[in-house]
């Protein structure tokens, strides 16, 4: 038998009487079936200035204001900014596309010549960090949970925490990789002052994440500097060693 269509005035997926622009039952947007394609693009256009609008203030924010996004989310602030692992896929997409674009010879923390100088060692680890790195956010999180860096809290607190933290160490190193890219391509006459600028693009990200770390424990944890300190190194130093020993045993059984 089939059904009679909605009355005027009313949602054309559930039936339910429309009081504003979305259906208060299914949440569907009251729009005509039939549209021009301006519309349907109009419309497309706007969806993705939002997200897009929605992923620059959230990076934003993280960039400026280090920990302020995992306390306001955390704390139930979350219309402001986009989902932690949306951000984290993001930013982890781009950087990779763009390693492999660029060809560098480093992915993030790890650097390729101190394992094997060739082009087959790229393509292998360049897709394995991608699902080591993956791993190593809820390993910290666990790091941070042991250290107690919220007496009494969650899991998932810092597992926010090492999602947003993983995130703008993305960010950085994409960064250092775009800033790389485009000091190659600097003429020869300019080498002297490209290789000093080198050294620093090189140098700044690697001493970032400690520091942000330590701005972001204090933040987000309502810890005192010198706890925030000292259990950033530690974290540091965990984080570090599990990563060692992993990558470790993936060289061990790919036969790098």
């Amino acid at each position: 038998m089939a059904t009679e269509p909605p009355a005027p005035g009313s949602c054309l997926n559930c039936g339910t009487p429309l009081t504003d622009r979305f259906c208060p039952h299914c949440g569907q947007k009251a729009q005509p079936t039939r549209l021009p394609l301006r519309d349907v693009l109009g419309e497309a256009t706007s969806t993705f200035l939002n997200v897009d609008g929605l992923f620059w203030r959230t990076l934003r924010t993280l960039f400026l204001h280090p920990g302020q996004v995992t306390a306001d989310y955390n704390a139930g602030r979350r219309a402001a900014q986009l989902p932690p692992l949306r951000i984290y896929l993001g930013i982890s997409v781009i950087y990779f596309v763009t390693l492999s674009f660029l060809g560098q010879d480093r992915v993030l923390f790890v650097s390729l010549t101190t394992t094997k100088e060739s082009g087959a060692a790229a393509e292998i680890i360049g897709p394995a960090m991608q699902y080591l790195l993956f791993f190593f956010v809820p390993a910290l999180a666990g790091l941070l949970k042991l250290l107690r860096c919220r007496p009494g809290g969650y899991f998932v607190e810092y597992l926010v925490f090492a999602i947003h933290l993983h995130s703008i160490w993305f960010a950085w190193f994409w960064l250092q990789l775009v800033l790389g890219g485009l000091l190659d391509l600097a003429p020869a006459s300019l080498s002297g002052i490209t290789r000093m600028l080198g050294y620093g693009v090189d140098a700044i990200p690697q001493a970032l994440p400690v520091i942000y770390l330590i701005l972001s424990l204090r933040r987000a944890f309502e810890l005192r500097w010198w706890t925030a300190i000292w259990k950033s190194f530690a974290a540091i130093l965990g984080y570090s060693f599990l990563l060692a020993v992993a990558m470790a045993v993936f060289f061990a059984f790919s036969g790098i």
